[in-house]
């Protein structure tokens, strides 16, 4: 079984968003995450950039900039389970 785990990277914390069991739930999860950042800024003007293939096969991500030189990275990884819950 693989698990989505979808976290916000800045140079403070690593703070986790959600655990989602498919694709369309982990890219829905980071891009809602990734707007709400956005919209709540100062200004409500920003940009999100894809990231690939973060070293190798264990995941993707953005990298979204927001208000005044305001930016953070959300890591979409890939986590291969035996088929229990992981919490």
């Amino acid at each position: 079984m693989i698990q989505f785990v979808v976290v916000r990277v800045s140079d403070d914390f690593v703070k986790c968003i959600g655990i989602c069991a498919n694709r369309y739930e982990e890219v829905g999860c980071a891009y809602m995450c990734a707007s709400d950042l956005v919209d709540d800024s100062e200004d409500g003007k920003g940009s999100v950039t894809p990231l690939f293939d973060l070293e190798g096969e264990t995941g993707e991500g953005l990298t979204v900039h927001y208000g005044e030189n305001l930016e953070t990275d959300i890591y979409i990884l890939r986590r291969e389970t035996n088929g229990m819950k992981v919490m």
